[in-house]
């Protein structure tokens, strides 16, 4: 697998890769394929309130799969957790 970074918008937070798949069998390449793959990135504050606007409630967030872990450094793991609310009739 190969992957060559096509378009970088960080104005929008996004980015579109070019991924190029090679299958070998006995050192010939008998398939290629070809993807685009698209990813967009959301701050920890962005996906907080995205998930409390689509109605989730109780929304928390901490760090390197650790309850008692406040996020604080950007290398770090990233963990939300949340509670469907119930939709009111």
């Amino acid at each position: 697998m190969e992957s060559k970074d096509i378009e970088v918008n960080m104005l929008h937070q996004y980015k579109v890769s070019l991924i190029r798949y090679e299958k070998w069998r006995h050192g010939t390449l008998i398939a290629t394929e070809l993807q685009q793959l698209a990813l967009r990135w959301y701050g920890v504050e962005e996906l907080r309130m995205i998930l409390e606007q689509i109605g989730f409630i109780d929304v928390v967030v901490y760090a390197d799969f650790n309850p008692d872990q406040t996020p604080s450094r950007s290398d770090q793991k990233f963990v939300f957790g949340a509670t469907r609310g119930i939709p009111s009739k």
